[in-house]
């Protein structure tokens, strides 16, 4: 502020605030927020993830589908689901202990991703010693291609399972279903479509895909 003395100006009276601790209280306030939202990003993320195997939950599943089936009907594509169980696992864990069946379930978790070559495959660990495959705009026969090339890989692996009545070494049973998703069917319908198929996979022997009820 300017100090008069009639119409010449003498000098000015001039107030300073330091502002250093607003200014560090500010910054504190944002890396708090950026600290806030990091940590909101990771529980999310968490939230999403099989803390197992490391591939997406039963919620995340739950998430997908329903987009997935909501993009197929609008766009009349077709959409492909494998519902897949390892054959005989509690003997597996009965004679090799629940770290071992832990390290079965992660290996057969990364066989399944790795079969899965689209960006746009999904694949999630459905509970237990069941996981579960979305294939969008999929036709019937490259859904069971998918599933063929699934059990090939396990195969592959070689994972030893002498208690297995089916084979020495780990198996999986595959149910496969695919369709154009319209007013008539429901994504429920969808799960008990491949289920159902599991389930006849399982009751003719194990070890087997089955794309048909």
């Amino acid at each position: 502020t300017p100090i008069y003395t009639e119409d010449d100006i003498i000098g000015t009276i001039t107030l300073f605030h330091d502002i250093t601790q607003r200014l560090a209280n500010q910054q504190e306030l944002v890396d708090a927020k950026t600290q806030l939202e990091e940590a909101n990003h990771h529980l999310n993320e968490l939230a999403r993830v099989d803390a197992l195997t490391g591939i997406a939950n039963r919620r995340e599943f739950d998430q997908n589908l329903s987009s997935l089936w909501k993009s197929s009907y609008r766009k009349k594509e077709r959409l492909g689901i494998l519902m897949i169980d390892i054959d005989h696992f509690k003997a597996y864990n009965d004679q090799y202990g629940h770290q071992k069946g832990d390290s079965c379930l992660q290996k057969v978790a990364q066989a399944i991703c790795q079969s899965c070559m689209r960006p746009d495959d999904f694949v999630a660990r459905y509970g237990g010693e069941e996981f579960v495959v979305l294939l969008p705009q999929t036709a019937h026969e490259d859904a069971v291609y998918v599933a063929q090339r699934i059990q090939q890989k396990i195969a592959d692996l070689a994972i030893p399972h002498p208690k297995s009545p089916v084979n020495p070494v780990l198996t999986l049973s595959i149910g496969v279903c695919n369709m154009v998703p319209h007013d008539l069917t429901s994504e429920q319908q969808f799960i008990d479509c491949a289920d159902r198929r599991l389930y006849v996979a399982k009751n003719s022997g194990r070890n087997q895909i089955c794309d048909q009820d």
